[in-house]
């Protein structure tokens, strides 16, 4: 049997290699599995939580703040599963002098944020 010295230094580098992106994946994921979850950035306040929480489709309250500006009546309309997993409830928000869509949702049932409201153009 000859020892081919060329072809064993080859295996060895894969080998070694494999090891190292093995290591690295293993640390990777042990880190990001201790990483914190980061709260939105743009929460809802807990009595306008409450309401969504806990409200029929149709269902409005007044409150006098809220991420949609102040002195609004918030108009909920049916809660949906969205593609990412979260609960979300189409809003109408109701100012003395206008009315907007919006949209707020929660992934945990507790914690609801305003989401951008896309909609498709002409």
């Amino acid at each position: 049997m000859r020892f081919d010295v060329k072809r064993n230094c080859r295996w060895l580098s894969v080998v070694l290699i494999g090891f190292a992106v093995t290591g690295c994946a293993s640390q990777m994921s042990s880190y990001m599995a201790e990483a914190p979850a980061t709260r939105p950035a743009n929460l809802v306040s807990e009595d306008i939580a409450a309401f969504l929480q806990n409200t029929e489709a149709g269902s409005r309250q007044a409150f006098d703040q809220s991420p949609w500006g102040e002195q609004v009546t918030i108009v909920a309309d049916g809660a949906y599963a969205s593609a990412t997993g979260a609960e979300c409830r189409p809003l109408t928000i109701l100012k003395p002098d206008s009315d907007n869509r919006a949209l707020a949702c929660s992934k945990n049932g507790a914690d609801w944020y305003s989401v951008r409201v896309l909609s498709a153009s002409k």
